[in-house]
C-alpha cells in the first residue's frame, strides 16, 4: 500500500454517494440488482486483475496464469470488466486497464482505493448476514459464529486486519486537517490519540500542526502498521506509538496530555464500554484538557441520512455500538463529567461530525 494517501469523492466507504430517498421503482431496481456490479468489481480486486495488467496488455489466458483462477471463468469477468469500462480489449485478445482502473484500482498508484473496496468485499460477506442479525439482535463477524468483540477477532487475522487498517485510513483522510482548522492548538503541545487505528488523523494534525507531539495507543498489531507508517514519513520526532486497549486505565502508563483524540471509537462499542472509554480519556487529561470526538451523527430525529443508517447496520452486524444523535452524544459527554461541549458538523468540516468538548479545570 503506499503512504501517502490521496483524497477522492468516496470518503466513508462511498456512502456519501447513496442519496437520501430510493422511493420510486427505477432507483428501487438499481439497488437491488446492484450486487452484481459490486460483485463484479469486487472479485476483480480481491484477484488482482488490475494489478497484473499493470505492466502491460495481456491474454486472459496469461492473466489467469499470473493469478492462477480458471481461463474460461475468467474470461467471462473480463468480458463483464471490459462492458464496465474498467478494462479495454484489442484486437488481438489482449486486455489492458482503462485509466479509470489504473488510477483507482491498482495498489501501488497514490489514488488507489482498494484497500477500501478489499474492505467493502468484507463488508458486503458481511451483510449477507443482516436478515438473520435482525431477527436475532446479535453482532456477528462475517459467518462465524457470534463473537464478543470485533478488533479482537480481527486481530488474529493480520492480513485482515491491515486491510482494515488501509480503509480506516482513507476513510480519514481531512479528518486531521479538519481538526487543525477547528481547534485552537496554540496553547496544546501533547495529544493522545486513543484507538489510532492506522493513524491518518495523527499524522495529518501532525504535519498540519508543527509543534505538536502525538502518542497514538492501539493494540500491538496496530502499533506495527503505524512505526512504518512513521518511519516511512520521517515523524519520529512528533509521533510515536504505545500498545495499549481503550477499555484499560493507562493514565499511569502515559503522561497527561492537554487534548485526547477519539476518532470513530465510541459508536463502535456498547454503552458500558463507551462510557469506559470516556473515564479512560478524562483520566488522560490535564484540567482544562480538550476532548476531541470524530464521528458520523444521525440528525436529532433518525430520519434525513442514510450515512449514519448504514452505519448503524454495520455496527449491528459485526460491533456492539450504534450511532449517535448530536443530543445524545452531548448527554453521553455530559455524564462523563465533561463541558462546554460544542459542535463542528460534517457541513463545516468536508468530512465527519467533530464535537469539541472539555475536562473541568
Amino acid at each position: 500500500m503506499t503512504d501517502e494517501i490521496q483524497p477522492i469523492a468516496s470518503q466513508n466507504f462511498g456512502f456519501n454517494s447513496i442519496g437520501n430517498s430510493v422511493a420510486n421503482a427505477d432507483k428501487l431496481e438499481s439497488i437491488g440488482s446492484s450486487y452484481a456490479l459490486s460483485s463484479i468489481l469486487l472479485s476483480a480486486v480481491e484477484l488482482n486483475v488490475f494489478d497484473c495488467l499493470v505492466d502491460g496488455a495481456k491474454t486472459c489466458d496469461r492473466i489467469a496464469a499470473e493469478i492462477q483462477v480458471a481461463p474460461d471463468a475468467l474470461k467471462r469477468l473480463t468480458i463483464a470488466l471490459t462492458a464496465m469500462g474498467l478494462l479495454q480489449c484489442d484486437s488481438e485478445g489482449k486486455y489492458q486497464n482503462t485509466s479509470v482502473a489504473t488510477t483507482f484500482l491498482t495498489e501501488k498508484s497514490p489514488q488507489s482505493m482498494t484497500s477500501s473496496l478489499l474492505f467493502h468485499k468484507r463488508c458486503y460477506d458481511l451483510f449477507g448476514n443482516l436478515t438473520a442479525v435482525i431477527k436475532s439482535g446479535k453482532q456477528q463477524f462475517a459467518k462465524s459464529a457470534p463473537v464478543d468483540n470485533y478488533y479482537s477477532e480481527l486481530a488474529k487475522q493480520p492480513e485482515e486486519y491491515f486491510i482494515f487498517l488501509e480503509a480506516m485510513n482513507r476513510s480519514s483522510v481531512g479528518i486531521g486537517t479538519a481538526l487543525a482548522t477547528s481547534v485552537d492548538f496554540s496553547k496544546i503541545d501533547r495529544v493522545i490519540d486513543l484507538g489510532a487505528g492506522g493513524g491518518q488523523i495523527s499524522i495529518e494534525l501532525a504535519q498540519a500542526v508543527p509543534h505538536l507531539t502525538l502518542t497514538m495507543v492501539d493494540l500491538p498489531i496496530a502499533c506495527d502498521f503505524l512505526q512504518r507508517r512513521i518511519d516511512d514519513l520521517s515523524l519520529e520526532h512528533q509521533l510515536e506509538c504505545i500498545q495499549g486497549s481503550i477499555l484499560n486505565d493507562l493514565s499511569q502508563q502515559l503522561e497527561l496530555a492537554d487534548a485526547v483524540i477519539l476518532s470513530g471509537i465510541l459508536a463502535d462499542w456498547g454503552a458500558t464500554e463507551g462510557v469506559q472509554i470516556l473515564h479512560h480519556a478524562r483520566n488522560l487529561l490535564k484540567p482544562g484538557g480538550l476532548l476531541l470526538v470524530s464521528e458520523t451523527l444521525f440528525d436529532e430525529t433518525k430520519t434525513g441520512l442514510m450515512q449514519p443508517a448504514i452505519l448503524s447496520l454495520c455496527m449491528l452486524l459485526a460491533m456492539q455500538g450504534d450511532n449517535f444523535t448530536p443530543s445524545e452524544i452531548a448527554s453521553i459527554l455530559d455524564r462523563s463529567g465533561f463541558v462546554d461541549v460544542r459542535f463542528c458538523f460534517k457541513q463545516e468540516t468536508g468530512v465527519r461530525d467533530l464535537i469539541i468538548a472539555q475536562k473541568p479545570l
